[in-house]
Parts: C-alpha cells; sequence; structure tokens
C-alpha cells in the first residue's frame, strides 16, 4: 500500500467511532527492528513508547508534507510529493501496514513539529500567492520551501 492509500484513509476520517472490545494482541508485543540482547528481561516496554510516538510523528509529518504537494502546482508540488514519500519510508517503512493503519483510524495526530509548522506556513503562502495571482511573493515562497525541503530531506 503506498503513501497516497494512507492518505486516503487519514482524509475519509481519521477515526472510525467505535472503540475496540480489546485490544490488539500483537500490538502489545510487537517491536521494531532487531533485539540485540533479546534473553534480558529487565529492559522496560517493548516497543518503546517514545519510539512510537516519534514513528507516529513521522507517519502524519509525510501525510500532511503528501497533501501539501497534491495542493501546489508543477515542479514544487512534485518535489514535495516525492519528499514525502521518502520521509514515510525513513521512518514507517519496517511498520507492518496493520499498524499504521490502527494508528491512523484510533489515535489522534500528536502535535506537528517545528519544521511541518514552517512547511505549511510556506506551503500556504505558496497556494495562497497562486491564487491571488501574486507572482512574486508565490516565487519567493517556493524558493524557502524548496530550501527547506533540503534542510529535512535532501532531495536526490
Amino acid at each position: 500500500m503506498s503513501l497516497q492509500k494512507l492518505v486516503s484513509i487519514a482524509e475519509d476520517g481519521p477515526w472510525c467511532w467505535t472503540v475496540p472490545r480489546k485490544p490488539w494482541p500483537h500490538l502489545t508485543s510487537l517491536a521494531f527492528g532487531p533485539r540485540p540482547e533479546p534473553w534480558r528481561l529487565n529492559e522496560g516496554p517493548s516497543p518503546e513508547p517514545w519510539e512510537i510516538a516519534g514513528r507516529q510523528i513521522g507517519l502524519y509529518g509525510a501525510i500532511r508534507m503528501f497533501q501539501f504537494g497534491q495542493q501546489l502546482r508543477g515542479d514544487t508540488g512534485h518535489q514535495m510529493t516525492s519528499a514525502a514519500a521518502r520521509y514515510f519510508d525513513g521512518w514507517c517503512g519496517t511498520i507492518p501496514l496493520s499498524v499504521l493503519i490502527y494508528w491512523l483510524l484510533h489515535h489522534p495526530p500528536p502535535p506537528p513539529p517545528p519544521w511541518l509548522e514552517r512547511m505549511s506556513f510556506l506551503a500556504n503562502t505558496v497556494i495562497f500567492a497562486e491564487a491571488g495571482e501574486q507572482q512574486q511573493l508565490a516565487a519567493a515562497a517556493n524558493r524557502q520551501l524548496i530550501a527547506s525541503l533540503k534542510e529535512i530531506l535532501p532531495l536526490a
């Protein structure tokens, strides 16, 4: 399943308004990546809560970047969607699809990180400037947006 399909799941309604009867047993024992010492019992919760929170921020960040890329026209929109796909692969590429869908349907989105707020501001500025035919403002915001994309994820 691609990032575009996960975006459509998030847009259709992030929460299904039904509470599961009991938690899925495989979610509590899910571990991302190899464990160097699996025989150790006192190593803490698995998976670590801060790792899950970081992955959820990565998932929602990639979804939001992809949505902005769809709204932007031209080369900037294409670069934004491809950067979102690479960001998604880097943060959520090893997580099972069922877990990603569960997060989308049963957890509210976390607060956006500062870099995503900056991208949101710049993308909205570009969209506003293009709608009002303010070419100089749109060009300046496009340059800033591309520079921000290069800071977050090098464009290849």
